[in-house]
């Protein structure tokens, strides 16, 4: 049903107004104020038809104008009705949302709105969303933890704990133990003892690395004695960037710290040629050989070898070269005088006891370190060895050389057109060896009393490193047969052509006295040439 209110001048002032009827015919009519009163409706008599009346708050009022019972005042007027259907004893229904523990009244709070205050949301079924969804899950996370499961089968998410070898970095996950980027370090000294190059991470960290050293000594070879930091499995790959510096690794210095040395698998240090590596592990006690250039037991050389002939006469070693001697009882034979495997090279017995005796290396193909051919190849020549028997004090031309030689192969010993280290008794010192240069016109000598004293029965190491193509030379030794090595001196080429092919002889052209010289290892390597 539909009416209208009017004031008390017959003028409509309220729409059209629905009555709903309820159940027990009473209707509930909010009042100005907000609060509620039950009113009534009954018949009333309108014009021309029969028309209902409202009571309200003890005041009827009528749809239309014709006969009221009572009319409506402007203290009266009713600024809005809501008309619901209920039971005389109508309670309103409400629905409550708890949310963190706290309940909101939906019946009061029709905008939904949350208090403030409220971060999270525990559920107790398993939440799904269709659309996705991006949960904000860090704030009750620990330090270096991932978000995983480790449990097996199908449950809740865990926390994951990083263990020592990884870490973050920002949003990143670093994986600490293996680190394969380059440390790239460079020395210009003469040897590096305890060395800890720049940027070399400690004992807890990286435990694989490599390290790219460029040597930059003076005189082109740089010594170094041991490696800090080093833990139970620490891998370390050691490469030599430089074009012309040697890298000598001691083998079981005194000159570092027992946990900082290197053990290599030969009695003699590890040579690091220009542009090769190295890989060293730590055994928890010091550092070892993991791989690396090995060539019959020793590490680094191209060729290796030991005398090992019980005849004196001419005879071929595989890929080094050859052995020849002449004269009355010159030998090249296997010995066993200095701590292990070697080899003799000597002028024994008879009368006459005179000749050479001498090993020579054809540089794979007849390739050698000489300036005037062209090839100018790197080598370095290296021997473990010992004077067994007594220098001679008489004039006996005796004469013992390692390095490198012009002379024919069809003859022996020859200090002209050499750049070696030798012995020899016709010269003012006799108690030192003695570094030689002289060029290949025999027109030019350099002679360097050394540091290296003589002594009978001490096994010592004597080399030469020829580093580039100007036919400069460096000397170098070890005193203590290996253990700690020093350069002695660089000769450096002003003019003229220097060169030759490796060579190791023992010489003497008088007397009948034996004289041999044990040999423990012999090495060599040719480097930047065509081999």
């Amino acid at each position: 049903m539909s009416f209208g209110l009017t004031d008390i001048q017959g003028q409509v002032f309220g729409s059209s107004l629905v009555v709903v009827y309820g159940a027990n015919g009473k209707q509930k009519f909010p009042a100005g104020g907000g609060s509620a009163a039950w009113g009534s409706i009954g018949a009333g008599t309108g014009v021309g038809s029969q028309t209902d009346l409202v009571t309200y708050l003890n005041t009827n009022y009528y749809p239309l104008a014709s006969n009221p019972a009572g009319y409506l005042t402007a203290s009266s007027l009713i600024p809005y009705l809501t008309i619901a259907s209920a039971a005389a004893t109508y309670t309103p229904l409400t629905r409550n949302l708890t949310i963190n523990g706290v309940t909101y009244d939906l019946s009061a709070d029709r905008s939904w709105t949350i208090a403030a205050g409220v971060t999270s949301v525990t559920a107790t079924a398993p939440l799904t969303s269709s659309g996705g969804a991006t949960p904000d899950i860090s704030t009750s996370m620990n330090t270096n933890k991932l978000i995983g499961r480790t449990t097996a089968g199908v449950g809740v998410m865990e926390e994951i704990t990083l263990n020592t070898g990884l870490s973050f970095s920002g949003s990143n996950l670093n994986v600490g133990n293996i680190d394969l980027s380059v440390l790239a370090v460079s020395s210009t000294n003469a040897r590096e003892d305890n060395w800890t190059p720049a940027g070399w991470p400690g004992t807890t960290s990286n435990r694989i690395k490599v390290i790219e050293f460029t040597p930059n000594y003076v005189n082109k070879l740089l010594i170094v004695s041991g490696l800090t930091n080093g833990s139970a499995g620490r891998i370390v790959t050691i490469r030599n960037m430089s074009t012309d510096n040697l890298v000598i690794l001691e083998n079981n210095s005194t000159s570092s710290s027992s946990g900082n040395i290197f053990k290599f698998y030969g009695r003699g240090g590890y040579f690091l040629f220009p542009g090769e590596d190295v890989t060293l592990i730590y055994n928890g006690t010091n550092w070892s050989q993991l791989n690396g250039n090995l060539n019959n037991g020793h590490g680094s050389f191209d060729d290796f070898l030991s005398p090992n002939h019980a005849a004196g006469t001419t005879f071929a070693i595989p890929t080094i070269g050859y052995a020849n001697a002449s004269g009355t009882g010159a030998l090249c034979r296997n010995e066993n005088y200095i701590t292990g495997q070697n080899g003799s090279l000597g002028l024994t017995s008879g009368t006459t006891s005179t000749g050479y005796v001498q090993i020579k290396n054809n540089a794979r193909g007849g390739i050698n370190f000489q300036t005037t051919t062209g090839t100018t190849s790197k080598i370095c020549v290296v021997a473990r060895c010992q004077i067994t028997t007594a220098i001679p004090t008489v004039a006996e031309n005796y004469i013992f050389q390692v390095g490198v030689s012009l002379a024919s192969n069809a003859v022996g010993g020859n200090l002209a057109t050499s750049l070696c280290w030798y012995i020899q008794n016709t010269v003012t010192s006799t108690t030192n060896w003695i570094t030689r240069a002289q060029n290949a016109a025999g027109t030019v000598t350099t002679e360097t009393a050394s540091g290296l004293p003589i002594t009978v029965g001490q096994p010592v190491v004597v080399g030469c490193w020829y580093p580039n193509t100007n036919g400069d030379c460096v000397y170098f030794y070890s005193a203590d047969g290996g253990v700690t090595y020093t350069v002695d001196n660089m000769f450096v080429r002003v003019t003229s052509t220097y060169g030759g092919n490796p060579v190791f002889v023992l010489q003497k052209t008088a007397g009948t006295t034996s004289r041999i010289v044990d040999i423990d290892y012999i090495g060599i390597t040719i480097k930047g040439g065509v081999v």
